[in-house]
């Protein structure tokens, strides 16, 4: 996927739909398992908290938060144990205090499956 801006994107959605579009052409993500339950959580936790908190991905900082933005789409990260980055989670604390735990539970969820 791609958008105006950015190429080989996972996900995608814009703020006037109630559509989000997920991809991982390229990726070696089996169909079922472990690695992506991870890896569907992660992209969709990062979307929402993107959405929902007003908060735009980042280039630099802790590339093991689902805010991170991954140009070179590195499938470490697709399907890693991710959780919130102290300025991120400090912004949504404030934005979505009602949500945050949310995401953070679903995140969270899948940090104890086994890794191949």
């Amino acid at each position: 996927m791609q958008s105006a801006d950015d190429k080989n994107l996972y996900a995608w959605w814009d703020e006037s739909s109630p559509v989000m579009l997920f991809s991982t052409a390229g990726f070696p993500l089996p169909p079922s398992g472990p690695e992506t339950d991870r890896a569907i959580a992660s992209a969709l936790v990062g979307t929402l908290a993107s959405l929902l908190g007003d908060i735009d991905y980042h280039e630099k900082g802790d590339h093991r938060c689902p805010l991170f933005y991954n140009p070179a789409r590195l499938y470490e990260h697709l399907i890693d144990r991710l959780r919130f980055d102290v300025p991120c989670r400090r912004h949504l604390r404030k934005a979505i205090p009602k949500e945050l735990p949310a995401l953070e539970t679903l995140l969270g969820l899948f940090h104890d499956s086994a890794r191949p």
